[in-house]
């Protein structure tokens, strides 16, 4: 007899430092290549690959001040893991596979390799995976490195058309088909430097596999997956308003707006006229040079003194009953642009002007005080309000599909091989009466291999973790093997990844 022994959540470490250059943000600690180098990094929601920044991404700036601001820089040269996608007789360079980001304007390009990449910066804790899908980039619109948490598969298209793509899976699924996670799920919050005047725990998280209990309050409330690949996380505003001490509750939107989660980005995408309201809440004034809004600093003092506060109401659709209040303080929004954005430091508020319905966009800045829980085997997503008082984590797993529908099934077993055992006891508690003196050790030995198998069978059983209603739906499918990110055009020839590529050119 043999139960299903969950796995444990891995947690990435935050780095403990806030940093970039359209805000201070709290960022995570990956390492990657041989020997390993160490970078700092944000979660990408959106995307699938960790993108790092090349000695490229620094022009006319001295590499070690740009990696200081970077938040590292992978000099791909010293690595003797760094496998170009050149070697595989395949291109160099292919678009970045962040969907969402291609739809805001960002049309960058990387270097491609599969090299070798670690969690977090302790070598004894760090889970490490060979042959992940790294690509180093120079554009500015991800300044600081992205971690991608998608389980999508990236393919890579031939030098000729002729040649077939290959396809190479996702960091979060390479966890899970090496058994160091046990699910296509995480949890995660970005964290909030507004906060850290209020609480020690305002540094970001980020759970692999699972989510931490302990970092939100109250029900999450359920989302199900959008079929629009690369757009998975999308929620409906039902409504947004200011609320302040002296002008009362200002609405924010005119109706309610279907908007994709984003946290490579900072920016709130809406219509044109929502952001009209907010120009006129907020006293923000538009830039077309800087394609973007600043305010004004005596407002912006006046906002922080006012206790404003953002109150943005999600729901799964705008029809649905569930609705989830997030609170946002205007101080999460005091957030300066720094170079290359702009030529000298200016105060301005995270929000654009979508061209369409599909650019509508919630940025890192609308999530700071949400707990995000996805669960890419069942389809579905959480959100919750942000605990900061949290002191000590409380990991809990999320099981992979087909398991828990299996609990039943194992504790049937459980309960037969216990009536077995129990029987098989009884039996020779009445040969013992019989033979007492002869068997006497016997009994005891019986007795105590009893109560070994009893508890054991106990501890399986609590291993096993029921998806909370909140968590899981009852829709299945893994989205790494279904949805495909073209990188560039070429054959629709799918084959997998060579097991044995050629060594590094």
């Amino acid at each position: 007899m043999s139960c299903y022994n969950l796995l444990s959540p891995l947690v990435v470490d935050p780095t403990e430092r806030w940093e970039g250059n359209d805000g201070k943000w709290s960022t995570f600690a990956i390492q990657a290549g041989t020997p390993p180098q160490r970078f700092r990094v944000v979660p990408a929601i959106t995307n699938q690959e960790t993108l790092l920044v090349g000695p490229y991404g620094c022009v006319d700036i001295d590499l070690n001040v740009c990696g200081e601001r970077r938040g590292g820089i992978f000099r791909i040269n010293e690595s003797s893991t760094w496998n170009s996608t050149r070697s595989f007789d395949y291109k160099q360079y292919f678009s970045l596979g962040d969907i969402v980001g291609k739809g805001l304007g960002v049309n960058d390009r990387g270097e491609y390799a599969l090299e070798t990449v670690a969690l977090s910066w302790n070598e004894s804790t760090s889970a490490t995976l060979n042959q992940t899908v790294v690509a180093t980039i120079k554009t500015p619109d991800y300044y600081i490195g992205q971690f991608g948490l998608s389980p999508r598969v990236s393919n890579f298209t031939g030098k000729l058309r002729s040649q077939p793509m290959f396809r190479t899976p996702s960091y979060l699924s390479l966890l899970k088909q090496n058994g160091k996670i046990p699910s296509l799920s995480w949890g995660f919050n970005p964290g909030s430097y507004y906060r850290t005047q209020y609480y020690k725990n305002s540094l970001g998280s980020l759970v692999l596999g699972g989510y931490d209990n302990s970092r939100f309050v109250g029900e999450p409330i359920s989302f199900k997956f959008n079929r629009d690949t690369g757009r998975e996380l999308v929620v409906a505003i039902r409504s947004m308003k200011k609320i302040a001490d002296e002008s009362g509750q200002e609405p924010l939107i005119n109706s309610p707006v279907l908007a994709a989660l984003d946290s490579s980005r900072p920016n709130l995408w809406l219509p044109a006229e929502d952001c009209r309201l907010f120009e006129l809440a907020f006293g923000l004034s538009w830039n077309e040079t800087a394609n973007m809004y600043f305010i004004n600093e005596t407002i912006h003092s006046e906002l922080l003194r006012g206790n404003t506060t953002v109150v943005m109401t999600l729901a799964d659709d705008t029809s649905s009953a569930k609705t989830i209040d997030l609170h946002i303080p205007y101080g999460s929004f005091d957030l300066t642009a720094d170079l290359p954005i702009v030529a000298r430091p200016r105060k301005y508020f995270p929000l654009k002007r979508a061209a369409n319905h599909t650019q509508f966009t919630i940025g890192r800045a609308f999530l700071q005080e949400a707990y995000i829980i996805a669960d890419y085997e069942r389809q579905n997503f959480s959100i919750a309000q942000v605990n900061w008082e949290a002191t000590s984590p409380n990991l809990t797993a999320i099981v992979p599909l087909g398991i828990a529908e299996d609990n039943s099934k194992v504790r049937k077993i459980i309960g037969v091989s216990v009536g077995i055992t129990l029987g098989m006891l009884s039996l020779a508690a009445f040969i013992g009466l019989i033979l007492r003196r002869r068997n006497a050790s016997k009994k005891v030995r019986i007795s105590k291999q009893s109560g070994e198998v009893g508890a054991s069978m106990k501890l399986e059983e609590s291993q096993l973790f029921e998806v909370d209603a909140g968590v899981a739906s009852a829709t299945a499918g893994e989205l790494d093997g279904q949805s495909r990110v073209e990188m560039s055009s070429g054959s629709s020839v799918i084959i997998e990844l060579p097991t044995n590529p050629k060594s590094r050119v």
